[in-house]
């Protein structure tokens, strides 16, 4: 299977992680005024809908990560699996600290400059062949 077109795909999801981020580190403040007065449900419901088309987005790029490193470098797939499950708890609690020190914007802005980290290093690596390992699982 070629890597082109999932790379593709995966490219325009990060970009895509990053652009939605961004409008909500410059749109919450804005939504958070309006919706002071609304009562509990409205809330609930306007804070879904603005952050899940980005929280379901970020769901994509692991799996993918995934079956590209698989085809690049199977031995490292427990090591993606390790620094997943790190990265989960300490970038929690990074953000926590993030945002009470330097606030959400910043925090969220943080965040999405990850996300063009990681389509920076998928752009780097494209054109790189995968490596064959004939004793990997």
């Amino acid at each position: 299977m070629p890597l082109s077109r999932p790379v593709s795909l995966l490219a325009r999801v990060l970009a895509a992680i990053a652009v939605l981020v961004a409008v909500l580190a410059f749109g919450a403040p804005q939504l958070v005024e309006v919706a002071a007065a609304w009562p509990l449900p409205v809330k609930i419901l306007a804070t879904t809908v603005s952050i899940a088309p980005a929280a379901f987005l970020m769901g994509m790029p692991f799996p993918s990560g995934l079956r590209r490193l698989k085809e690049r470098h199977p031995p490292s797939i427990r090591w993606a699996w390790s620094l997943n499950a790190a990265a989960s708890v300490l970038g929690s609690a990074g953000a926590i600290f993030l945002a009470i020190h330097l606030g959400l914007r910043v925090t969220l802005l943080i965040g999405g400059a990850l996300y063009l980290c990681a389509l920076m290093v998928i752009a780097a690596t494209r054109a790189k062949p995968a490596a064959r390992f004939p004793n990997s699982r």
